[in-house]
């Protein structure tokens, strides 16, 4: 019959289209070797100045900030037992050259009149030179 093949020959031709696909193949899988040695290769010097940046910071950092103190010898704060409390002088009569009294007429909280008590001296306010 015309125009059939023989089934011999459409093997043949099957053969020779996966084996030209085969060859593409291969080719792709070497470009994408190669481009997997330069990606590593890149991976390992990107690697390699992530450390030295690192160990750069590490260097700023220990000029910026010292290491931390052991606690467990510190001095214990606040005054001795059986100390004397400082208390300020109050100054000689000689030294007052201005007094000022201040009263108070309401709460500056809750603003309600104090009443009689907003007569007497609150605060007593000593300006020395």
């Amino acid at each position: 019959m015309r125009g059939e093949l023989k089934k011999e020959v459409r093997l043949q031709i099957s053969i020779t289209r996966l084996k030209k696909g085969i060859e593409k193949l291969r080719e792709v899988i070497v470009a994408l070797q190669q481009s997997d040695k330069e990606k590593d290769k890149r991976i390992k010097e990107l690697e390699r100045k992530l450390l030295d940046k690192e160990s750069e910071r590490k260097e700023l950092l220990s000029y910026l900030y010292k290491p931390k103190k052991e606690r467990g010898e510190s001095k214990p704060l606040g005054k001795k037992k059986g100390a004397l409390a400082y208390h300020r002088p109050i100054p000689p009569s000689s030294a007052v050259t201005q007094e000022s009294i201040h009263t108070i007429k309401q709460c500056p909280i809750c603003k309600n009149s104090v009443g009689d008590v907003g007569r007497y001296p609150f605060f007593k306010q000593i300006v020395s030179s």
